[in-house]
């Protein structure tokens, strides 16, 4: 008996370790909808990855209760719930309450999302199959921006942008896709498959080119450095290869450039020089004098835009998370937002060697690129946070709770790992 109940036991455990939970599936979709959130809109229903979302949290919750429990959350998850909390908080004295009450709505939608990751994402396969979807999304959309700039609709055209994004947005959803791209070849187990996940590097690189963002194309020189030093300090042949390499494509997309955008890029000096930045300095400044009149709660979360109307002559995004987020949420949710991402950060530093080069450049650039774009509410900046905090739990050597700590059960049948 002793022998039968042995050998059953190390099936299921065999087993188990050869697939991955159904609502897994549902979770590497939805990241792959993130990049083309907006190709396709339902009626009543939004972005497809709305719908996506709600599909994995079923498939989420049903698996959770079935086999796999509730995990505890990861410490980690506690600043950005806060962050949640107090943006909901500002509603009671908000420049814009039905504003403010939509991104309460969309608040905590995305922080069922991070939670969806963490129930999903319990082991590093798993993790390499989420990264994947999310990899095979932003490639599908730079195929889309090459297929668009080959239009008839592309000849007077200077920016390139294909799944309905916006050119600034998708340029650095590209950027964050380089190290990803990087890390899943580098930790492929076999020369196929670390071909196979290189082999689109080439068209991330393009399609930041064709995007013509400037942002994106600093943190593209950012990524290709990071990457190079990953690449010194794991391999000891062809150290420079990955440098050389994005520097060669850079300047073959460079070269292939029409005119008006070269001469786009070709702004990027004088624009930091003088400060104006695409004119992003008078928005700034307008959030400012808006910051001096609540400094310490804020304008209330998601009215930026309507507030700045009467200092600059028409509504306006902040383009910048960080005047965003103060301008928004005061001292006080600016705090909260810095403590998430300093968790981040540290969380980050506590992985494993390729898991640790990735998120730690990864983050790098999201604080790069979001300088100049309103990223705090968006599904690529907490798809992001929440795939960082579940790396934790799949090396053991993350901060907060390991990967099998789940809630307190009742269940004896063995399903749920203590």
């Amino acid at each position: 008996m002793f022998s039968a109940s042995y050998c059953s036991a190390g099936s299921l455990a065999e087993l188990r370790d050869q697939t991955f939970p159904p609502s897994l599936l549902f979770v590497a979709v939805l990241m792959a909808s993130i990049p083309l959130e907006n190709s396709t809109v339902l009626p009543a229903i939004g972005s497809i990855s709305r719908l996506l979302g709600v599909l994995a949290t079923g498939a989420v919750v049903i698996d959770a209760a079935v086999a796999l429990g509730f995990r505890r959350p990861h410490v980690a998850h506690l600043p950005l719930a806060l962050f949640v909390i107090w943006s909901a908080w500002t509603f009671f004295w908000s420049f814009d309450p039905k504003l403010t009450s939509e991104r309460i709505t969309t608040n905590l939608q995305l922080l069922a999302m991070v939670w969806l990751i963490w129930q999903s994402v319990r082991e590093l396969r798993l993790l390499r199959i989420v990264l994947q979807g999310f990899v095979l999304g932003s490639c599908f959309a730079a195929i889309l921006t090459v297929i668009k700039s080959r239009g008839l609709d592309a000849i007077d055209a200077i920016r390139f942008s294909g799944a309905g994004a916006d050119p600034n947005e998708l340029g650095l959803v590209m950027v964050l896709t380089i190290p990803m791209a990087y890390y899943l070849s580098a930790t492929a187990p076999t020369r196929l498959s670390r071909l196979l996940w290189l082999s689109p590097m080439p068209l991330y690189i393009v399609g930041v080119v064709l995007t013509v963002s400037r942002g994106a194309f600093i943190t593209t020189v950012v990524a290709l450095l990071g990457i190079s030093i990953w690449h010194v300090t794991s391999s000891s042949r062809m150290r420079l290869a990955p440098l050389i390499a994005g520097v060669l494509l850079l300047a073959l997309g460079l070269i292939l450039m029409p005119k008006a955008s070269l001469e786009r890029i070709g702004t990027i000096e004088s624009e930091i020089s003088t400060g104006r930045i695409g004119k992003r300095m008078l928005i700034w400044s307008a959030g400012m004098e808006l910051f001096r009149e609540r400094p310490m709660t804020g304008i209330g979360a998601a009215t930026f835009s309507n507030a700045v109307e009467p200092l600059l002559g028409r509504d306006l995004a902040a383009h910048n998370v960080y005047v965003s987020v103060l301008t928004e949420t005061g001292i006080i949710g600016f705090l909260i937002f810095s403590l998430a991402l300093i968790t981040c950060f540290i969380t980050a530093m506590h992985l494993d060697s390729s898991e640790r080069a990735l998120w730690l450049m990864v983050m790098v650039i999201w604080c790069i690129g979001v300088m100049s774009l309103t990223w705090e509410y968006k599904k690529v900046t907490w798809s992001l946070f929440g795939l960082l905090i579940a790396s934790a739990s799949t090396t053991g050597n993350g901060l907060g709770e390991t990967a099998s700590s789940v809630m307190p059960s009742t269940r004896t049948d063995g399903l749920i790992r203590k």
